[in-house]
């Protein structure tokens, strides 16, 4: 029997094998999806914090389910709204994170992390990070547990080589309170006593830093990306709105100058007024270039 009139049946034959349980796994996730979509709409939509941290109870239940289920890994949860579902450039991790908005402009935030060490890999550690107390630890000194982190909604993931494996640099958006907001930059590392936030790696000008944080105005948009190519994290400048104001980060905001952490020696390296342009510098100022 030649190759064009045997191909029709193993087709038949891997679908028969392997085509159920992959579409059962698929037709559960679409559906956890959609209990985790209504979940979220009625969050958002509720007006009393009981209600939010009700339906976010019961949103981490199914989050919760979702990680157990065949496939979860790879689904992409496209249709979620209101949930960051950020899957890393190696793909070997991924997070589902979400925030409950309080009536007094706080937040509570919550965290539920894949970690997938290996791709070809079928086992999945899962670790949670959950953050139900007022935001006042702005420590950049401290390595942090599971148990102890601030809170926060991550935007993008950045893997890098460390001494100890692969690190993930985060970038994360933090509402405060009434009157102020922040940024994060920090390190997701993994050892064996578990997951730590945190590296020693930040050069900054007071020093070395495991994590970096800026905390602006309510009233403005601050700006902290990371510029792939460049390999630099690029941010907004702040400064307070008069001279007097200094120290008081509900009055600060972006002063259109640029600052950012360029990677250099497996180190982000702090540099202050870097030089954007799209052609070519006029100064030795570190600078980027956005259109490449």
């Amino acid at each position: 029997m030649d190759q064009k009139s045997y191909s029709p049946l193993l087709l038949l034959f891997v679908l028969f094998v392997f085509g159920p349980k992959q579409f059962q796994a698929s037709d559960a996730l679409l559906s956890l999806e959609d209990e985790m979509g209504q979940c979220l709409n009625s969050m958002r939509s509720s007006n009393e914090d009981k209600l939010r941290l009700a339906y976010s109870d019961t949103l981490l239940q199914l989050v919760r389910e979702v990680v157990n289920t065949e496939g979860s890994f790879e689904h992409p949860f496209e249709s979620l709204k209101g949930m960051g579902v950020l899957m890393s450039p190696d793909k070997k991790l991924k997070l589902f994170n979400w925030n409950v908005p309080m009536e007094d402009q706080t937040h509570q935030y919550h965290c539920i992390i894949l970690h997938r060490p290996e791709k070809k890999s079928i086992l999945t550690n899962v670790h949670e990070l959950h953050q139900t107390r007022p935001f006042f630890d702005q420590n950049t000194k401290k390595y942090l547990s599971a148990e102890d982190w601030y809170g926060a909604l991550y935007y993008e993931i950045i893997p890098f080589e460390s001494k100890s494996g692969t690190s993930y640099t985060l970038l994360g958006w933090i509402g405060k309170d009434q009157l102020s907001t922040m940024k994060v930059i920090d390190v997701l590392e993994f050892t064996r006593r578990g997951l730590r936030l945190g590296s020693p790696e930040f050069k900054t000008e007071s020093g070395t830093e495991k994590r970096f944080f800026m905390e602006y105005s309510n009233e403005v948009n601050v700006s902290l990306k990371f510029h792939e190519k460049e390999e630099k994290i690029v941010f907004d400048h702040l400064s307070p709105r008069a001279s007097g104001l200094e120290g008081n980060a509900a009055f600060y905001g972006p002063d259109f100058t640029y600052d950012a952490f360029i990677r250099e020696k497996n180190k982000w390296v702090y540099h202050r007024d870097i030089y954007i342009t799209s052609g070519k510098p006029k100064d030795d100022r570190p600078f980027i270039n956005p259109g490449r």
